[in-house]
């Protein structure tokens, strides 16, 4: 749960409507690129449907460990066929080291404000996925890495703290879901920003450029 709501989900439900937003007015190529118009909102509603129903897999059914939703299953699909599209500027190896790095840092983060919430920045709850947000910008400029990075980093926490604590975890819950558009809000905020400020400082540099040109 993300501190701009008090209810699990609520965060999740309205990103996705600013996502659905986005994708309808041109942003959909450079999440999903490659896949036609009328298969990917076939795909996005079959998506929505199914993230409602209770489809649960336990991947571990002799002992009591994580389960996975069948969205969250879809998701990931979804975010490493993107990636695969764009392969032209990214590197499996490369991928996979900064998804152990999400991961490794979103759950080192859970971790601890389990045991000490005391000393957080913004929220015990918000600070993992708006680090990793910052961090997926920092480490891809292209959002649909950003998307696969925080995707599979954000399952592969979940995972990790499972194992740790020996206990069972809901990747797929409605807090699971807050958590990771948390981490893809931050993470396409501060690369717009990053890219923002680049197109401002080229700019200048233009000007600059053609003013003492002209003085000369």
């Amino acid at each position: 749960m993300v501190p701009i709501a008090m209810v699990a989900g609520y965060a999740s439900t309205l990103f996705l409507m600013i996502g659905i937003i986005l994708l309808a007015t041109g942003w959909r190529s450079h999440f999903f690129p490659g896949i036609g118009r009328h298969i990917f909102w076939l795909m996005l509603l079959v998506f929505i449907i199914v993230i409602k129903l209770p489809l649960w897999i336990d991947p571990f059914p002799a002992n009591e460990g994580p389960i996975i939703h069948a969205a969250v299953v879809m998701l990931l699909v979804a975010s490493s066929v993107g990636l695969y599209k764009g392969r032209r500027e990214t590197a499996i190896g490369y991928e996979a080291l900064c998804v152990l790095m999400l991961a490794l840092v979103w759950a080192s983060l859970r971790s601890l404000y389990a045991h000490d919430p005391m000393f957080h920045w913004v929220s015990p709850e918000a600070d993992a996925p708006l680090l990793c947000g910052f961090l997926s910008s920092v480490f891809a400029s292209s959002y649909r890495q950003q998307f696969a990075q925080l995707s599979w980093g954000c399952a592969l926490a979940s995972l990790l703290l499972a194992l740790q604590q020996y206990s069972g975890a809901l990747i797929g819950s409605a807090q699971w879901w807050d958590e990771l558009c948390t981490a893809i809000a931050a993470g396409i905020v501060c690369t717009a920003g990053i890219k923002a400020w680049q197109r401002i400082l080229s700019w200048l540099n233009g000007a600059l450029f053609y003013k003492n040109r002209g003085s000369s």
